[in-house]
């Protein structure tokens, strides 16, 4: 093998390493950092400071339903980077029937995505207020 070709074949690696690097720090960049979650077993120990008036509200739905179990789900996501998601992130991806009429429809209806049926027969992307 030649000088040439060895040189050839180093300049190869060293950009084809390069590359790779620029390639992994594209692809993992702007990812989305995952959310932590963790449980707990019941109401009783919401933080009520965080969560006003909860507490109350799910006694009032666990004396309705006595064999009815509530666990609480905290996820570490922003809430309004949630409804983002949920309507101008992607529409379509929630629906409201407006074939229901009645009075107030219309602000459940994605100001985007308009009179657009998605599914009949009256299936319309739903909006930040709907989701």
């Amino acid at each position: 093998m030649t000088d040439l070709s060895k040189k050839v074949i180093i300049i190869a690696i060293i950009i084809a390493i390069a590359l790779a690097s620029i390639g992994i720090y594209v692809f993992t960049k702007d990812k989305p950092k995952e959310a932590k979650q963790r449980r707990i077993e019941g109401y009783e120990q919401l933080d009520e400071s965080k969560y006003p008036g909860y507490k109350e509200k799910l006694s009032a739905i666990q004396k309705e339903h006595p064999n009815w179990t509530f666990t609480i789900l905290y996820t570490d996501l922003n809430w309004d980077d949630v409804i983002f998601n949920e309507t101008a992130g992607c529409h379509s991806s929630n629906l409201v029937d407006s074939s229901e009429g009645g009075e107030g429809t219309g602000e459940w209806i994605c100001p985007v995505c308009g009179e657009k049926v998605y599914q009949v027969p009256g299936w319309k992307c739903t909006s930040k207020i709907g989701v």
